[in-house]
């Protein structure tokens, strides 16, 4: 990214006023889906999808133009950000998706050049072998299941709105028709599931929190969980543990 649009997105995020967030409640999230969920994780975080959301609320469209895999909040500290999810440590209160039902399978999609309608074209021979038009077949894990369910804990009724505002449809290639949402429910619970639910983590949760867990690995803990500095020892979701 240059100076010139960091300093326009920068420009953006610090015209968007101040949130104030309500006080924070528990709440669980579920979401019914029509069509399968296309994943390449095994789980969707949800504090991950909520800052996706506020960047899309406050960027509009020029969200689009946002650079893949680059994190702008090294290019613009002086902007206060935050998602309406209470916080422990570097921890949002937002689990991990629970799909149900929980069963991975494979298809494949396929990329074919189209020559409908091109007889206007200035290039008369299109490779297809290699190149922008090049055709393939690419796996592509799915899930076929029914819903989505998220517990978090923090202003109900903005991730509420985002969530009817935004969300169309969950995982990767919806605009293709995978993980097409048909309802969103979101409903306040008794008690805080956001991290340790049944006396098992319900997100990746560091180590450091942790008075006593069974199983650890290397994962993201917060978002962008593509940034590989985000990645700490953390106790998986579904694993016993105990927070300190």
């Amino acid at each position: 990214m240059s100076r010139e649009e960091a300093d326009h997105f920068a420009r953006l995020l610090g015209r968007a006023p101040v949130p104030e967030w309500g006080p924070h409640r528990p709440f669980r999230v579920t979401v019914r889906l029509r069509t399968p969920i296309s994943v390449t994780t095994p789980w969707i975080a949800f504090d991950g999808l909520l800052f996706h959301l506020r960047l899309l609320d406050v960027l509009g469209r020029d969200f689009y133009l946002l650079p893949v895999k680059f994190n702008i909040a090294d290019h613009m500290p002086q902007v206060p950000w935050s998602i309406p999810l209470a916080r422990t440590g570097p921890v949002w209160h937002g689990s991990a998706s629970v799909f149900e039902p929980d069963t991975v399978r494979v298809t494949h999609s396929y990329k074919r050049f189209e020559d409908r309608w091109t007889e206007h074209l200035a290039i008369k021979r299109v490779r297809q072998g290699s190149g922008h038009y090049r055709a393939y077949m690419m796996a592509q894990p799915y899930i076929p299941a029914r819903t989505v369910t998220w517990w978090g804990c923090g202003d109900v009724e903005e991730v509420e709105r985002l969530l009817r505002t935004y969300v169309v449809g969950l995982g990767n290639d919806h605009r293709i028709g995978w993980g097409a949402v048909s309802a969103i429910e979101v409903e306040e619970v008794p008690e805080d599931l956001s991290l340790v639910r049944g006396g098992k983590a319900a997100r990746a949760l560091p180590v450091a929190m942790c008075e006593d867990y069974e199983d650890a690995a290397f994962l993201a803990h917060r978002p962008p969980y593509w940034d590989p500095r985000n990645v700490v020892l953390c106790v998986p979701p579904g694993t016993r543990c105990r927070l300190k």
